[in-house]
């Protein structure tokens, strides 16, 4: 069975019509783009994105293998596209704030695993923000993730080894 044949069967046993069911590869990820009607896109969703994490997560068990060692996105109707620039949004608006008070600024939603990884991972990025960085604190349902200056330690670590190079 393909990725595509199994979210196919999956959208069938739930009674949603699928519009196309396509997959994209590359050397690290293979996402699968799911299109269905508009409303029936909030069913495969979930509140906060919580049913498409569990799909992705099924996907994952049923596909796992010494030989499958990608990593699996599922993307229903642009839902991660429209999610990662309200994130990128959010992001640039609380990393101006802690450069502009040079403290620590909690991310003003509670974010589950994969957005963390986006905000960590688009924060490096961005050269404007150098001087920042992002932090997960707290445990499971709890954990939140700040933005601040890095520390000055860090900094410090880093330029001796940078000299010693």
């Amino acid at each position: 069975m393909t990725i595509t044949d199994y979210f196919s069967q999956l959208c069938q046993h739930c009674g949603v019509t699928v519009a196309d069911v396509t997959t994209n590869e590359d050397d690290e990820h293979i996402e699968a783009t799911i299109q269905v009607d508009p409303e029936d896109a909030g069913l495969l969703i979930g509140n906060h994105g919580e049913t498409i994490l569990s799909l992705q997560r099924l996907a994952r068990v049923t596909f796992a293998s010494p030989d499958f060692t990608k990593r699996l996105l599922v993307n229903i109707n642009d839902y991660r596209q429209q999610q990662e620039e309200k994130l990128r949004g959010l992001l640039i608006t609380t990393a101006q704030r802690a450069l502009d008070t040079q403290s620590s600024v909690a991310f003003p939603a509670q974010l589950n695993s994969a957005e963390r990884y986006f905000i960590h991972t688009t924060l490096a990025s961005l050269p404007e923000f150098s001087s920042l960085e992002s932090l997960s604190v707290g445990e499971d349902r709890n954990r939140r993730l700040l933005i601040q200056p890095k520390r000055v330690d860090h900094l410090d670590q880093l330029e001796q080894v940078n000299q010693n190079e």
